[in-house]
């Protein structure tokens, strides 16, 4: 008996059970270290993209047809004695997953304090502020648009509706249980939500994993930084010089991580396929087509979004689909930050001020994949899947527009991490007052919810990289170096970038005749010093409302 304890403990430590387990683990390891030489021979950006994601593809398929492909790797939430070995490999397999995506999450909360900060004290960030409210504004938008397009796309194709006539949604909730009232989950109120928001403790805030209150954070600080600078520039020198390094040394680690991009990606595809039961797939195969199918329109709107602003889509595809693909086999948008940024700023030439403000942001709200493609397609599951009069009584305008407002709500909280379908059916069926759908609806959803991750955080990538992009442009915040520009967008830029200027002059006009004719702890100011200040402020207004009219009347 304490031979066998004793085995029995080893082999959970080593997790090796078998000889199956051995050969499975040595077999993969073998191939991530051939990888790795084969990588550092051949110096293709495609090969060394797309690699790790064929290996993992076909050793995973391999895995699954040794074992017959079959419809469940567990029962009772634990692995069959006969899938021992997968599971042994799983815990394995996972580990280049968990280093790479540990490693990202580390760095992510001082690249958003960093990025921010640098923003803010940049003297561009005048800006700042028009950039931030156009980017919550266009993210917020992307997140109705895919609602609206997985909610129709869903209810087209009846996703809830069997092959046999059968709403899967009452078929469930009849075999089970009603779940009213367990793990509800409360919206915030806008105050509530506020406060939460609001950094509590600096060295919690950095240490946590929640990304606004760092932007916040990172606000207060740049703001402050900024002021001192204006009046006292020696003493923040030093400060500034520990950020600029500090900004140095997180992207030189992070482009040290990108060497092993093809380990982890390799280790997070095997790891997917042989967890996930493709035969269990086939069941919801309606609703997984609805959802890729959704994504898709999404893609295709937002890259019509980008022609119809007059940036080239082709180029800025050409340059900016390596992040969606990253965010493919990471299923993390906040995994994929770094490189998002990096890929916006080096090959778009976007301005860093948009990117450091936007990208973040994006990452905990407005996510059109996360939250708003997956808010409708549940939406289009519950009106089709149950004939309940809790659902149908107020009718499918009504019933989705309640939707609609609901998941944009809650897309403000959506983390840019795996598994947000639990948040968003929780959430999303508890505020609609039907939370006894909530255990039939995780039947269906969590099922395919790596498979619709995937997609579904490529998507995110892909619009968040789209808002940065356009809110730039309309900004005149993207160099004339870039590629992703038209002729015509570029003579627009000119002409915001032209505005932008004369603006600035105006300040630093009026600033310096303030300065000159008001002095700065003067109580009264002479008559005649207080007529001439007006009239040369008038002229400088005056010269200034004739130019803007001459810019703005040239053509763009």
């Amino acid at each position: 008996m304490i031979y066998t304890s004793t085995w029995e403990t080893l082999e959970y430590f080593i997790s090796m059970s078998s000889y199956k387990s051995v050969i499975s683990i040595v077999v993969f390891f073998a191939l991530q270290i051939g990888l790795w030489f084969a990588l550092k021979r051949f110096k293709n950006k495609f090969l060394h993209l797309f690699s790790g994601l064929v290996l993992g593809l076909v050793y995973g398929v391999i895995i699954q047809a040794s074992v017959g492909f079959p419809e469940s790797f567990k029962e009772g939430g634990a692995w069959k004695s006969e899938y021992q070995w997968i599971a042994d490999l799983d815990n394995w397999s996972v580990l280049f997953k968990q280093i790479f995506i540990i490693t990202i999450t580390l760095l992510m909360i001082p690249l958003i304090f960093l990025s921010i900060y640098r923003a803010v004290t940049k003297k561009s960030s005048r800006r700042l502020g028009r950039v931030t409210a156009k980017g919550v504004a266009f993210l917020m938008v992307n997140v109705a648009v895919a609602f609206i397009i997985a909610a129709v796309m869903g209810i087209l194709i009846k996703v809830g509706v069997t092959s046999d006539g059968s709403k899967v949604l009452d078929q469930i909730a009849a075999s089970e249980p009603s779940s009213d009232g367990d793990d509800k989950v409360a919206i915030s109120s806008i105050p509530a939500m506020i406060v939460d928001y609001l950094p509590k403790n600096v060295f919690a805030s950095l240490a946590g994993g929640a990304v606004i209150p760092v932007i916040i954070l990172a606000l207060i600080v740049g703001l402050a930084v900024k002021f001192i600078s204006k009046k006292s520039p020696e003493k923040v020198v030093a400060f500034s010089n520990l950020m600029e390094a500090s900004w140095e040394i997180v992207l030189k680690i992070v482009n040290g991580f990108i060497k092993i991009i093809p380990l982890a990606i390799m280790s997070i595809v095997t790891n997917l396929m042989i967890t996930q039961s493709l035969t269990a797939l086939t069941a919801v195969a309606k609703v997984l087509a609805a959802a890729y199918v959704s994504l898709f329109i999404c893609a295709i709107y937002l890259t019509a979004v980008l022609a119809i602003t007059r940036i080239k889509p082709h180029t800025w595809w050409k340059q900016g689909w390596r992040p969606p693909y990253q965010g493919l086999v990471t299923q993390s948008s906040s995994a994929t930050l770094p490189f998002t940024m990096k890929s916006l700023v080096d090959e778009m030439k976007v301005d860093e001020t948009c990117v450091s403000t936007i990208i973040p942001l994006s990452t905990t709200m407005g996510m059109i994949g996360g939250a708003g493609a997956e808010g409708g397609l549940i939406m289009s599951l519950l009106w089709t899947g149950s004939d309940s009069g809790a659902i149908h009584d107020q009718g499918i305008v009504l019933f989705l527009l309640l939707g609609l407002i609901m998941t944009m709500i809650i897309s403000f909280g959506i983390p840019g991490t795996p598994g947000t379908s639990t948040l968003v059916i929780t959430s999303l069926l508890n505020s609609l007052g039907v939370p006894s759908f909530k255990n039939a609806a995780f039947q269906i959803m969590l099922v395919l919810e790596d498979i619709f991750d995937i997609g579904r955080t490529a998507t995110n990538i892909l619009a968040a990289m789209v808002v940065s992009t356009i809110v730039a442009f309309s900004e005149g915040m993207i160099s004339p170096e870039t590629e992703i520009l038209s002729k015509k967008a570029r003579m627009h830029q000119a002409k915001i970038n032209s505005i932008k200027t004369l603006k600035d002059q105006r300040y630093e006009e009026l600033d310096k005749l303030k300065v000159k004719f008001i002095p700065e702890n003067s109580t009264t100011v002479p008559k005649k010093q207080k007529a001439e200040y007006v009239a040369l402020t008038k002229d400088i207004k005056t010269k200034y409302r004739s130019e803007l009219k001459s810019i703005k009347g040239s053509k763009s």
